[in-house]
């Protein structure tokens, strides 16, 4: 359609950009805000669905300790529910049902050994 002034070729444009926004706005609430759009998946025994702000440091059996993670969220997925852990079969279980590791570094005179069920640096004893 030929414009007949700069004017009309301004309105055009004026209304395009507030259709793409309308768009926007629609497109991201069905899929972030609103939860929509985004179909619920079935997560596996001991996982949860999180629609909104999923962390992407989810607790797993072999961390020694409660890992330091930077507050981000992360896309829509299904998580390890409070209390559990990734096993190494992905799997997500109880935190107390997670084989005891022994993977702390503890130099060459030390060994790591589980006491009262946490990794410890014991002397290594020469035989």
């Amino acid at each position: 359609m030929p414009w007949h002034s700069i004017r009309d070729f301004t309105k055009e444009v004026q209304q395009i950009k507030i259709a793409l926004a309308f768009f926007v706005i629609l497109l991201y609430c069905q899929t972030y805000y609103c939860g929509i759009g985004i179909p619920t998946p079935l997560c596996g025994k001991g996982e949860v669905f999180v629609a909104k702000c999923a962390t992407p440091c989810e607790p797993k059996c072999t961390d020694i300790e409660p890992i330091k993670c930077i507050k981000r969220c992360d896309q829509p997925k299904c998580q390890c529910k409070k209390g559990y852990a990734r096993d190494k079969n992905n799997v997500c279980i109880p935190k107390s049902l997670c084989p005891k590791y022994c993977n702390k570094y503890c130099g060459f005179l030390y060994i790591c050994k589980i006491i009262y069920g946490l990794p410890k640096c014991v002397p290594r004893r020469e035989y």
